[in-house]
């Protein structure tokens, strides 16, 4: 009798991690879908292409153009995001990895990086980006 309440035991453990993993998979996609949703947003696309049109500029110019701040802190916000939900596993990182996203990704912030080192001195924030930053270079040592 108590080798049978053993098996179904461990018949009910196993069938309990995988529902559990299967769930964990399932949350995974939903933020990968949530992600992509957000990024067809009209404000996030004139954020995106101001940034991507920028050639060059002077991180003390944006700061003073409510407009530009916008623009840019649009971009480095949701990258940030998505770096700490990729740094703690709730995104997954092969979706940048295997994606032009993660072109995209690197590109963001390296034309960002002068305005993410202006803000972090002028406002005494040494954490200011940096998840961005965490995803910038864990996607470009992948390449």
């Amino acid at each position: 009798m108590g080798i049978i309440f053993s098996v179904i035991g461990a018949i009910t453990g196993i069938s309990g991690m995988i529902f559990a993993i299967i769930g964990l998979y399932l949350n995974r996609m939903a933020a990968v879908t949530s992600y992509l949703e957000y990024t067809r947003q009209p404000d996030f696309i004139e954020a995106r292409n101001f940034v991507l049109d920028i050639s060059s500029y002077d991180p003390k110019s944006i700061d003073k153009d409510s407009d530009k701040v916008y623009k840019f802190e649009c971009i480095l916000n949701t990258y940030n995001m998505i770096g700490l939900l990729v740094r703690k596993h709730q995104l997954p990182k092969w979706f940048f990895n295997e994606t032009s996203t993660g072109d995209q990704i690197i590109r963001f912030y390296e034309i960002l990086e002068p305005y993410v080192s202006y803000k972090r001195e002028k406002y005494a924030m040494r954490n200011y980006a940096n998840q961005f930053e965490y995803l910038y270079k864990l996607l470009k040592e992948n390449i």
